[in-house]
């Protein structure tokens, strides 16, 4: 075992017990590490506080689906009659006539580069309800017979179709091209976008997709059986309400993602700069954040 020796100088000095060996370590005055740390924490704290308005604004459009289609409290439903539990001039139809299934790409992996210009878009990057915008893989070029679908915009919904089958997300960012074994659905109805998103997020929809899955060792989810299956679906009139007021929700929610991806990669990149003097604080007058006020002014004693 080792210890740290820190000391007021900016230097560590590390002894390691075995060899009495000291290692000499320049580190950062303690004044000059709260300063690093109090920039740090601000956007994290950032960070946190998006990440807690975007769960909101999720959930505000989650009750209002559940409101409008779950307890059948939608507009002007008092006057409207109901037929075995069925709002009249509601359709009973396949789940195809809502949504097409768009199939992704299949790349080759000798086409993959480090770094290259578009990520591609797997099952890994599909969680429920999550995007992950970080892909494993990327190419440098768009292949020539790949369909236009498979390159992704913001906004576009994504469905898991192997292994934790019938997750759904929205996507964010930029440059993704969608791999096999993920399904874009594309909106066959005019202002329903929204309405196909929380439609396909409810929990009763994802045990169901579970339950028709088939294979062994990995389950697998057929688009042409889950689209084969019959809904209630509400009349256009309804479905551009509903988008009138949930689209605005989910438009600053992808806002709010966008701006965590870029202040996640800002402070990753300040991280090492600041650390090593790079980008200099020791002239800066910084405002230590609440959680820093009543840090103590000595050192203490590490033990590695």
């Amino acid at each position: 075992m080792g210890v740290f020796h820190i000391q007021h100088t900016g230097v560590a000095r590390f002894q390691y017990s075995s060899f009495k060996k000291h290692t000499v370590l320049k580190i950062p005055e303690l004044l000059l590490q709260r300063k690093i740390a109090a920039i740090l924490t601000a956007y994290d704290d950032l960070i946190e506080t998006n990440k807690r308005c975007i769960a909101l604004l999720e959930k505000m459009a989650e009750e209002l689906y559940r409101e409008w289609f779950g307890r059948m409290r939608f507009p002007g439903h008092q006057n409207t009659k109901f037929v075995k539990g069925v709002p009249e001039g509601w359709e009973f139809d396949r789940i195809n006539t809502l949504v097409d299934f768009l199939s992704g790409y299949s790349f080759k992996s000798d086409t993959y580069v480090t770094g290259g210009r578009f990520g591609i878009v797997t099952i890994k990057n599909v969680h429920d309800g999550t995007f992950i915008p970080d892909c494993s893989d990327s190419v440098d070029e768009v292949p020539s017979n790949m369909k236009r679908h498979c390159v992704l915009t913001k906004g576009d919904i994504l469905l898991s179709l192997t292994g934790n089958v019938g997750r759904v997300c929205r996507v964010y960012g930029t440059n993704g091209l969608l791999n096999q074994r993920v399904a874009k659905l594309n909106p066959l109805r005019e202002n329903s976008g929204c309405y196909i998103y929380c439609f396909f997020r409810q929990p009763s929809l994802l045990t169901f997709s579970e339950m028709i899955a088939t294979g062994a060792a990995q389950q697998n989810l057929s688009p042409v059986k889950l689209g084969n299956q019959k809904t209630v679906i509400p009349p256009s009139e309804l479905l551009q309400q509903f988008e009138s007021n949930v689209r605005p929700l989910f438009e600053q929610s992808s806002l709010l993602l966008e701006l965590n991806l870029t202040l996640t990669k800002t402070r990753d990149l300040l991280i090492p700069r600041l650390i090593s003097g790079k980008l200099s604080v020791e002239d800066l007058d910084i405002q230590f954040p609440p959680s820093m006020q009543d840090a103590s002014a000595e050192p203490a004693v590490a033990h590695a």
